[in-house]
């Protein structure tokens, strides 16, 4: 057996130990389907071996587990994502028919529903027999173990065509299904250091049923067996107009910015203004007067702290409200 062969057969190997918790592979395709898919690959899938030493691994556990990291780490290969739709230096070229665009202001993908979006694997070196794996979470803790799939309406909308949240026209990729978890992903084989691959979502983020305008992330992890060597995450909106949504996102982003930080520099200049201590000397002339100075400065003591109470209340209740906003 020549060495290229016992490599990506090693590389399969490798897949399948990965898989031993998740190992059927989605309803989407057929088993015969996804046999044909194997010869093809070991005729195809020739990794460069840029280096026999193996880097160390960010994580041992099952990347389709029931809960997930979302901590970016670029590892020792420098894993990183560069997407050919980004357009950032100038905004006007973005429309509402733009059908990908990514924000790096918002680190946040925006596409069309079922639109094939092109992303470049970008590493310093990869160990061989490795893959990229693409799998979608919701980004609220709250939310986090439940898995990410498609709303009643775009499932049975073509039954015989029926396809994962995330699919692609690979016809390289391989699709896997954790039945513990219950979660959906796709993996490519790595042949190059910056390789593309391109995957769509097939549903909307407002679709009631399914997502629910849950927000989401994408999760791109480097494995190699079943140990992982880097992670980046992004968030994802799909929905009818991505330019739309992502100019209307970025404005209020960045107004929301500008308004916190003319808050923070009021009351700044105010609490120290406050802070100033005063001394007022009172001279009367009798018990009652006294008495009711007394009062008077009981009163302003109570209406002080009545106003601070109610200034903590607003700052928490409005961290409450962007704590659930965000889910």
């Amino acid at each position: 057996m020549s060495q290229s062969s016992g490599r990506t057969q090693d590389f399969l190997l490798g897949m399948e130990r990965s898989m031993s918790n998740c190992s059927d592979v989605s309803a989407i395709l057929s088993q015969k389907t996804y046999d044909s898919l194997i010869p093809e690959q070991i005729k195809k899938l020739q990794p460069l071996d840029f280096s026999s030493d193996i880097g160390e691994a960010i994580d041992d556990s099952n990347a389709t587990d029931v809960m997930l990291s979302t901590d970016i780490v670029p590892g020792s290969y420098n894993f990183r994502l560069g997407f050919e739709s980004d357009v950032d230096v100038n905004v006007d070229l973005i429309t509402k028919k733009t059908p990908c665009t990514f924000s790096f202001y918002l680190q946040r993908l925006y596409l069309k529903i079922s639109h094939l979006c092109l992303v470049k694997i970008l590493l310093s070196t990869f160990p061989v027999e490795s893959f990229i794996r693409i799998v979608a979470v919701f980004k609220c803790v709250s939310y986090r173990t439940m898995p990410v799939v498609q709303c009643p309406y775009h499932q049975n909308q073509q039954p015989s065509h029926r396809k994962p949240y995330i699919s692609s026209d690979d016809p390289q990729a391989i699709y896997h299904h954790n039945k513990e978890s219950g979660r959906h992903s796709i993996c490519f084989g790595l042949e190059k250091p910056n390789q593309e691959i391109s995957f769509k979502l097939n549903c909307l983020n407002s679709c009631p049923g399914g997502i629910n305008r849950r927000n989401l992330q994408l999760i791109f992890t480097l494995e190699r067996g079943n140990k992982i060597f880097g992670r980046q995450v992004i968030d994802v909106k799909v929905s009818a107009c991505p330019g739309r949504d992502r100019a209307k996102e970025e404005s209020n982003a960045r107004s929301k910015s500008k308004h916190k930080g003319k808050i923070s520099n009021h009351n700044n200049s105010k609490s120290s203004q406050d802070s100033t201590p005063y001394s007022i000397t009172f001279h009367v002339k009798n018990k009652k007067n006294y008495t009711m100075l007394q009062q008077l400065k009981q009163t302003i003591a109570e209406a002080e702290r009545n106003f601070n109470q109610t200034q903590l209340n607003e700052v928490t209740s409005s961290e409450s409200l962007q704590d659930f906003v965000d889910c």
